[in-house]
C-alpha cells in the first residue's frame, strides 16, 4: 500500500542520493561519492523514505538503477542549514511485475552552486 505522502518534507525525513556508476560521481582513491555526485546546476533529485525503512529504501532504489555504486543519505534538515531549498515532486506511479504499486518520491534541492571541499 503507498503510504500517504506530504508534501511538505519534515526536517527528520532522511533523503536518499543514488549514486550511479560513472567515474565522475565515485572517488575510487576513498571509496566514497565524490563532489560532482551532489553538483547539478539544475539541482539533485532524491529519494525521500516516505514511512519506509532504510532496507526498503534501499531495494527501491536497487530496482530502480541497474547501474547503482552506492546511495548516500542525509536529513532534510542537514540540507536546510546550508541553504537549500527542498521540493516535492512526486514521480508518476509506477507497477512492479506483478502489478502491485510502486512508488519513487522525489524532492529537488534548488541551488545554483552547491561549493565543494576542492
Amino acid at each position: 500500500m503507498k503510504p500517504n505522502i506530504s508534501s511538505v518534507v519534515d526536517n527528520n525525513e532522511n533523503l536518499f542520493r543514488a549514486i550511479k556508476i560513472l567515474p565522475q560521481l565515485w572517488d575510487d582513491e576513498f571509496n566514497r561519492p565524490s563532489s560532482a555526485a551532489f553538483k547539478d546546476s539544475k539541482g539533485l533529485s532524491v529519494d525521500r523514505n516516505a514511512e519506509r525503512s532504510f532496507d526498503e529504501v534501499i531495494t527501491c532504489l536497487k530496482k530502480h538503477f541497474s547501474n547503482l555504486k552506492g546511495v548516500a543519505y542525509f536529513t532534510a534538515s542537514s540540507c536546510k542549514n546550508i541553504g537549500l531549498i527542498i521540493l516535492y515532486c512526486p514521480t508518476p506511479d509506477e507497477t512492479d511485475e506483478q502489478g502491485n504499486p510502486s512508488y519513487v518520491t522525489q524532492t529537488q534541492p534548488i541551488v545554483s552552486v552547491i561549493h565543494s571541499k576542492g
